[in-house]
Protein backbone atom coordinates (compact mmCIF):
# COMPACT_ATOMS: atom_id res chain seq x y z
CA UNK A 1 0.00 0.00 0.00
CA UNK A 2 1.20 3.24 -0.65
CA UNK A 3 1.03 5.96 1.69
CA UNK A 4 0.87 9.62 2.07
CA UNK A 5 2.19 11.29 5.26
CA UNK A 6 1.53 14.27 6.93
CA UNK A 7 3.87 17.09 8.30
CA UNK A 8 2.53 18.41 11.23
CA UNK A 9 5.59 21.32 12.62
CA UNK A 10 2.96 22.72 14.73
CA UNK A 11 1.51 20.28 16.74
CA UNK A 12 3.15 21.09 20.12
CA UNK A 13 2.38 24.84 20.03
CA UNK A 14 -1.18 23.41 19.41
CA UNK A 15 -1.09 21.17 22.74
CA UNK A 16 0.87 24.22 23.90
CA UNK A 17 -2.33 26.27 23.39
CA UNK A 18 -4.51 23.61 24.78
CA UNK A 19 -2.85 23.36 28.18
CA UNK A 20 -3.25 27.77 28.08
CA UNK A 21 -7.02 27.67 28.03
CA UNK A 22 -7.49 24.88 30.27
CA UNK A 23 -5.62 27.08 32.72
CA UNK A 24 -7.56 29.96 32.01
CA UNK A 25 -10.96 27.51 32.58
CA UNK A 26 -9.67 26.24 36.05
CA UNK A 27 -9.09 29.92 37.01
CA UNK A 28 -12.61 31.28 36.11
CA UNK A 29 -15.19 28.73 36.50
CA UNK A 30 -17.98 30.73 36.02
CA UNK A 31 -16.94 32.05 32.85
CA UNK A 32 -19.82 31.24 30.76
CA UNK A 33 -19.81 29.19 27.74
CA UNK A 34 -19.62 31.76 25.06
CA UNK A 35 -16.46 33.15 27.02
CA UNK A 36 -15.09 29.75 27.05
CA UNK A 37 -15.69 29.08 23.10
CA UNK A 38 -13.70 32.56 22.42
CA UNK A 39 -10.78 30.77 23.80
CA UNK A 40 -11.15 27.22 22.22
CA UNK A 41 -8.54 26.56 19.66
CA UNK A 42 -9.27 27.94 15.89
CA UNK A 43 -8.81 25.11 13.38
CA UNK A 44 -8.24 26.16 10.03
CA UNK A 45 -6.79 22.40 9.13
CA UNK A 46 -9.37 21.13 6.39
CA UNK A 47 -10.27 17.71 7.31
CA UNK A 48 -8.97 15.40 4.08
CA UNK A 49 -9.52 11.54 2.84
CA UNK A 50 -6.45 9.88 1.18
CA UNK A 51 -7.27 6.43 -0.46
CA UNK A 52 -5.40 4.33 -3.22
CA UNK A 53 -7.15 3.00 -6.07
CA UNK A 54 -4.89 0.39 -8.37
CA UNK A 55 -3.56 3.00 -10.86
CA UNK A 56 -4.02 6.41 -8.52
CA UNK A 57 -3.57 7.99 -5.29
CA UNK A 58 -6.74 9.99 -4.65
CA UNK A 59 -6.85 12.96 -1.81
CA UNK A 60 -10.12 14.44 -1.19
CA UNK A 61 -9.85 17.94 1.53
CA UNK A 62 -13.32 19.49 2.87
CA UNK A 63 -12.57 23.52 1.84
CA UNK A 64 -16.47 24.74 2.02
CA UNK A 65 -17.09 28.43 1.22
CA UNK A 66 -14.11 28.48 -0.76
CA UNK A 67 -14.01 29.66 -4.49
CA UNK A 68 -11.20 27.59 -6.74
CA UNK A 69 -9.05 30.50 -7.52
CA UNK A 70 -8.95 30.71 -3.75
CA UNK A 71 -7.42 27.44 -3.37
CA UNK A 72 -3.30 26.77 -4.35
CA UNK A 73 -1.90 23.27 -4.84
CA UNK A 74 2.15 23.66 -5.01
CA UNK A 75 4.15 20.96 -5.29
CA UNK A 76 8.00 20.68 -4.64
CA UNK A 77 10.35 17.87 -4.89
CA UNK A 78 8.13 15.09 -3.10
CA UNK A 79 5.90 17.67 -1.18
CA UNK A 80 2.64 18.59 -2.12
CA UNK A 81 1.47 21.46 -0.72
CA UNK A 82 -2.27 22.76 -0.40
CA UNK A 83 -3.30 26.46 1.03
CA UNK A 84 -5.72 28.68 0.96
CA UNK A 85 -7.46 31.26 2.74
CA UNK A 86 -11.31 31.68 4.26
CA UNK A 87 -11.98 35.25 4.09
CA UNK A 88 -14.49 36.68 6.15
CA UNK A 89 -16.62 38.99 3.35
CA UNK A 90 -18.81 41.04 5.33
CA UNK A 91 -18.26 43.65 8.15
CA UNK A 92 -20.18 42.30 11.26
CA UNK A 93 -20.67 44.37 14.37
CA UNK A 94 -18.90 43.52 17.20
CA UNK A 95 -20.97 42.87 20.67
CA UNK A 96 -24.05 41.40 18.89
CA UNK A 97 -22.70 37.60 18.65
CA UNK A 98 -24.28 34.79 20.70
CA UNK A 99 -22.11 32.17 19.34
CA UNK A 100 -18.96 32.20 16.96
CA UNK A 101 -17.95 29.09 15.32
CA UNK A 102 -16.61 29.68 11.87
CA UNK A 103 -13.14 29.93 11.45
CA UNK A 104 -11.48 32.60 8.75
CA UNK A 105 -8.11 33.36 8.21
CA UNK A 106 -5.28 31.39 6.07
CA UNK A 107 -4.57 27.64 5.78
CA UNK A 108 -1.84 25.36 4.79
CA UNK A 109 -1.00 21.76 4.72
CA UNK A 110 1.76 19.74 2.98
CA UNK A 111 1.77 16.27 2.51
CA UNK A 112 4.64 14.01 1.35
CA UNK A 113 4.38 11.81 -1.72
CA UNK A 114 4.93 8.35 -1.85
CA UNK A 115 7.97 7.79 -4.63
CA UNK A 116 5.20 5.44 -6.53
CA UNK A 117 3.29 8.41 -7.14
CA UNK A 118 4.31 10.52 -10.49
CA UNK A 119 4.80 14.13 -9.19
CA UNK A 120 3.67 15.23 -13.07
CA UNK A 121 0.52 13.71 -13.28
CA UNK A 122 -1.54 15.48 -10.42
CA UNK A 123 -5.09 16.28 -11.16
CA UNK A 124 -7.56 18.56 -9.45
CA UNK A 125 -10.84 19.55 -9.40
CA UNK A 126 -13.14 21.74 -7.06
CA UNK A 127 -16.79 20.30 -6.61
CA UNK A 128 -19.34 21.33 -3.94
CA UNK A 129 -16.78 22.44 -1.36
CA UNK A 130 -14.61 19.45 -1.84
CA UNK A 131 -11.08 19.38 -3.09
CA UNK A 132 -10.21 16.06 -5.18
CA UNK A 133 -6.87 15.16 -6.20
CA UNK A 134 -5.95 12.18 -8.45
CA UNK A 135 -2.36 11.39 -8.79
CA UNK A 136 -1.42 8.61 -11.11
CA UNK A 137 0.75 5.88 -9.89
CA UNK A 138 4.14 5.20 -11.68
CA UNK A 139 3.91 2.14 -14.07
CA UNK A 140 6.12 -0.07 -11.87
CA UNK A 141 3.55 0.89 -9.09
CA UNK A 142 0.08 0.05 -10.51
CA UNK A 143 -0.66 -4.03 -9.87
CA UNK A 144 0.02 -5.81 -12.83
CA UNK A 145 -3.50 -7.16 -14.14
CA UNK A 146 -3.85 -10.62 -15.75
Amino acid sequence: MTALSILQPFREVTSLQERINQIFRDISPEMDLFEQSLLAPISLTPKTDIYEEDDKVVLEMEAPGLRQEEISLTVEGNALTISGEHKQHEERKKGRYQRVERSYGSFSRTFVLPATVDANSIEAQYEHGILHISMVKKMDAAPLRT
